[in-house]
Parts: structure tokens; sequence; C-alpha cells
């Protein structure tokens, strides 16, 4: 459902900020993939990370990178593709969306899309600001 795949996205969210592994790979099924795609145009990892270990420990360290980051970063759940995903913003610009594929209590798959044009066209279809900062560059 709906309200279970949002609770699993918020648990999930919840886990990173903590910053730790075991809670994050509890939420994981042991084959997960994630994926990502910066469509040539921003960097992403150019291969599936696979494994519970490798994945939450990719997002433990993603979580304490942005924690750090010298610019404020806004986190927004919205409906994308009919679920719910996170949308990471920075400086007025989308900059991630990542979304999430389980069961309701485990996560199978993470896909998370830098890829300037894909973000534009969500951008788009969720009606926010024209943003000139998101760029190939």
């Amino acid at each position: 459902s709906r309200e279970r795949h949002e609770r699993l996205l918020y648990e999930f969210m919840v886990a990173i900020r903590a910053g730790q592994l075991e809670p994050l790979q509890r939420l994981l099924s042991e084959d997960v993939v994630m994926r990502s795609d910066g469509g040539g145009k921003r960097s992403a990892a150019t291969k599936p990370v696979l494994g519970s270990e490798r994945v939450a420990r990719f997002f433990l360290g993603l979580g304490s990178k942005l924690a750090r980051h010298p610019v404020p970063v806004e986190f927004r759940v919205c409906e994308v593709n009919g679920r719910p995903a996170l949308i990471t913003i920075e400086e007025g610009a989308i900059r991630h969306v990542l979304t999430l594929e389980g069961d309701g209590t485990t996560i199978n798959n993470v896909y998370i899309v830098l890829n300037p044009d894909k973000l534009e066209a969500i951008r788009r279809h969720l009606n926010l600001n024209p943003n000139p900062a998101l760029s190939t560059h």
C-alpha cells in the first residue's frame, strides 16, 4: 500500500540520519540492488551496488557527506511514477530523486536519478519552480 511504502521510505531516511549500519541493513533485503542514473551528465555509480551491507554503507557515507555539506539541503517526499519518492533540493535545484521498491517491510531495489534531463521532467511534473541552477556542469 501507499502508506506502507511511505513508511518504509521514512524509516530508510531515519536510519540513514542515525548513521548506524545495523538498523539500515534490517530495512534492506539481503540481495538489495541500488542503481543510479546520471545520464552521462552527472557523476553516478556506473555499476549497481549489490547487497545489504554495501548498499547500507553507500547510504551511510552519503548521509555523512550531506550532514557536512556547506549548503543547506532540503528533502521532500513527493509522488513520482505513482510512488512516494525522496527529492533532494539544493539551492532551489532538484539534485536527486530516490525511489524504493519493496514489499512494505524490506527494500529490494533503490533507484537514484541524477540525470538533469529526467530531473527537469520531474520538476515540470511536480510543478516546481524552474531552476536555472540545474545544469550539466
